[in-house]
């Protein structure tokens, strides 16, 4: 009878171990598909919602395709906006609440030109723009009035496609907090 019970012991210990081992797996695919991306936005209604974390103070250089430093960057409008805005379920919000991209929209194509607008409940907002040859084309801060943050984007694009980040810096570290971050298309 002992040796039954020795075969019976291993086989319900390998058992285990295997019940044990696919519970682990199912766990780390179900984390690696489901974890946080800051690329992707989440439909909270009809509006998304960019997933946002806070990160380190960060010094971004504007450069050209030879290295060296341009000038691209943004006429302040202090919240005030010209022509019509694109509807409210094409708005990005971050995590927070506290942003609120109005324009551009997502996967749109953005001139140099072109407004960058929106709704903020802190004092000021920066943004980066960056396209996918060079890297960093423009940059800056827009002021935050009645609630409301608008600008005039200046800069060069260097490929067809790029990001637009948009953030409020914390300030007692310069953190980029709130951040949302959206696909743009340029026509260089």
């Amino acid at each position: 009878m002992s040796i039954k019970r020795k075969s019976s012991s291993k086989k319900e210990v390998l058992g285990l171990l295997i019940i044990g081992l696919v519970l682990c797996l199912i766990f780390l695919t179900y984390k690696h598909y489901h974890k946080k991306n800051l690329n992707l936005a989440a439909d909270r209604g009809s509006q998304p919602v960019a997933k946002g974390t806070t990160s380190i103070p960060i010094q971004h250089q504007v450069t050209t395709n030879n290295g060296t430093t341009a000038g691209g960057g943004v006429l302040d409008k202090n919240g005030q906006t010209s022509g019509s805005l694109p509807p409210s379920a094409l708005w990005v919000v971050s995590d927070s609440g506290n942003l609120t991209l109005q324009q551009p929209s997502p996967n749109t194509i953005v001139h140099s030109g072109d407004t960058l607008s929106g709704l903020a409940k802190v004092n000021s907002v920066q943004f980066i723009l960056t396209d996918n040859s060079v890297g960093l084309i423009a940059q800056g801060n827009l002021n935050v009035v009645n609630g409301k943050f608008s600008g005039t984007l200046q800069f060069t694009p260097h490929s067809s496609n790029g990001k637009l980040e948009i953030y409020h810096p914390n300030p007692a570290n310069g953190a980029e907090e709130d951040i949302i971050e959206i696909d743009v298309n340029f026509q260089p």
